[in-house]
């Protein structure tokens, strides 16, 4: 029974979200105006940034299956880190279902080291990466020209 309530309550939150994404959220802490995320300022060693990178940390369920799901787009300087228990290549797959704007998609292992980079568009599917990941960036499409494999990444 409480699996089934919270299913629904995850339901109605998700299509809250791609209906009427200006009103924030009560149930879920990626959306909740009084629940605020944590955020993290990403700096990637190797190469130096164009410019500050902020981040919300993105550690639970619910969040992680969420992402950037019904917004209409993403700030430039905005985005999401995901935190996965462990190191997979299959954990750490995104899909664009719902999406409606495309990210780039930084997957890093967990030495924070780059493994994998690349341009995701909306409704087109899933992306896997190359080698096993355990954070993965979401971020504005321009800044995928700042990490590359092997790039060493700090918060």
């Amino acid at each position: 029974m409480r699996l089934c309530v919270n299913f629904c309550a995850f339901c109605a939150n998700l299509c809250h979200l791609w209906f009427f994404p200006e009103f924030p959220l009560n149930g879920c802490g990626c959306y909740n105006a009084a629940m605020p995320m944590k955020r993290l300022q990403i700096e990637n060693k190797t190469r130096p940034l164009r410019k500050p990178l902020s981040v919300r940390l993105c550690d639970t369920f619910s969040c992680r299956f969420l992402g950037l799901m019904g917004r209409r787009s993403i700030a430039e300087d905005d985005g999401l880190l995901f935190v996965w228990p462990r190191e997979g290549r299959l954990d750490t797959a995104i899909h664009m279902l719902f999406m409606r704007f495309p990210i780039a998609v930084v997957w890093l292992g967990g030495e924070r080291r780059v493994v994998d980079a690349r341009l995701l568009k909306p409704w087109v599917g899933f992306g896997v990466p190359r080698s096993p990941a355990r954070y993965v960036l979401e971020l504005h499409p321009s800044r995928l020209a700042e990490f590359q494999i092997g790039d060493e990444v700090a918060w």
